[in-house]
Parts: structure tokens; C-alpha cells; sequence
């Protein structure tokens, strides 16, 4: 019986990550994301320690270590002033994150060993990147063939090595997410299977906001999973 058992399950397991014997269906990762304190309330300039749990049927558990925690993301967003989640702006958040599979792809390579949202690592920031493009400094087209083909000297002294394994519309879409998570004011992604979320200091005028935290995992057979959470800031 309890062979009969694991056989049916290696079986219905097959099913989902080959889609053979007929299967039409795939299923999305879980995503589970917990905060330390379980608050649901912070202060202005707290640091919020998370974390993100990954179940997948295709990829694995995160808690035994199948899972690659380049490939886990946190998104967050803040909306000043906001003080319940019907204030938050969902379209524009949904517009944001529509550029998902760029940074999938991303997650895939390297580029958070040398890029960030607003600080420079050994590579430029994403706000930088965003500024360059929408100043006319730099095109689509040129920061696509700066990912796929490398650079020297357009930023300073900085060297971008060549990432040829990506094709031209995966860079596209990388592109898309630099750009769009470059021009948002009040955005920041993590990646990682845990960290610590920084809260801004208390800007002038606004007495308080929402943070929208997003979980995000996308497995191998390109199905994402996600959890979101809202944190009030006061």
C-alpha cells in the first residue's frame, strides 16, 4: 500500500512538471511571506525583519533548500498618505508589476551582484539607469545591447560583462522592469528568501502611509506564486 502510494504521487507529480499523460493544468508555487513581529503597525524609520517561504510542486520546498532564493522576491511600495488599502493606487501597482517576467529573468543571472534600486554597487542603480532613459541620454535599443553585448565607459570607469545566453526580447523585458522600477519614487525590491525591510524616515508633510509588501516566486515551468501584505506606517 505505501508503495502503491508514493507511485501515485511521483505519478500525479510527473503530471504537473511534464504536463504528460494528458495533464492540461499547472499549478502555482505557494508563497508564504511572515514578519518577525506579526505587527501590522510600524514607525517611521523602523527596520522590519521578513521572511518568504516557497512551496512548489515543480521546484521544490524552500525550507530544505530546493529552492534558488535569487529567484524570490519582495516588491514593495509605498503610498503616502494612504490610510487603508482602498487608497492604494492597484492599477498603477498592477501596471508595475506586469513587468514581472523581467525580473524573473534577472533573478536568473547576476545582476543583483551589481545593481540595486536607488544604490550603486559595482554597476549603477536602477533610478540611475531609469534617469538616463528618460532624459535622452540612452534608448530601449541601448540598454538592451548593453545587457545582451556589455559596456565600457558609459559609466564611468564601470565594465558591464556581456550576457549573450539572454535573446533580445528577454532583454526587452528586462529593460521594461529597469525603467518602470527605476521611475517609481516609493519602490524597492529584494531579493532573497529573508532581510530586512528599511522604513523611510518620516517625510515632511505626510503624518502617515501604507506599505504594500509583495512575495513573489516564479518556478521553472514559468507559473507564479505570490502573497502581499499591508503595513501601516505612523
Amino acid at each position: 500500500m505505501v508503495i502503491s502510494t508514493l507511485g501515485v504521487m511521483f505519478f500525479y507529480q510527473y503530471e504537473i512538471s511534464s504536463g504528460k499523460g494528458g495533464a492540461s493544468f499547472k499549478v502555482e508555487p505557494s508563497v508564504e511571506l511572515s514578519l518577525a513581529d506579526n505587527n501590522e503597525t510600524v514607525s517611521w524609520g523602523a527596520q522590519v525583519r521578513y521572511g518568504i517561504q516557497v512551496r512548489s510542486p515543480v521546484d521544490g520546498n524552500s525550507r530544505y533548500g530546493e529552492i534558488d532564493p535569487k529567484q524570490v522576491f519582495l516588491s514593495v511600495s509605498f503610498f503616502p498618505n494612504a490610510t487603508d488599502s482602498s487608497d492604494i493606487t492597484h492599477q498603477k501597482e498592477k501596471t508595475r508589476l506586469a513587468n514581472q517576467s523581467g525580473l524573473t529573468l534577472m533573478g536568473q543571472g547576476s545582476c543583483f551582484s551589481c545593481h540595486a534600486d536607488e544604490n550603486s554597487i559595482s554597476g549603477p542603480s536602477f533610478t540611475e539607469i531609469a534617469s538616463s532613459y528618460s532624459n535622452g541620454k540612452r534608448n530601449k535599443q541601448d540598454l538592451i545591447n548593453s545587457i545582451r553585448k556589455g559596456s565600457e565607459g558609459e559609466w564611468g570607469s564601470m565594465t558591464m560583462p556581456a550576457n549573450s545566453e539572454y535573446s533580445e526580447e528577454e532583454a526587452a523585458k528586462m529593460v521594461a522592469y529597469i525603467i518602470s522600477q527605476g521611475s517609481c519614487e516609493h519602490c524597492w525590491v529584494y531579493p532573497g528568501l529573508e532581510g530586512v525591510l528599511k522604513i523611510i524616515t518620516a517625510p515632511k508633510n505626510i503624518e502617515t502611509g501604507l506599505y504594500l509588501l509583495t512575495a513573489s516566486y516564479t518556478s521553472s515551468n514559468e507559473e507564479r506564486g505570490k502573497d502581499t501584505m499591508v503595513l501601516k506606517v505612523e
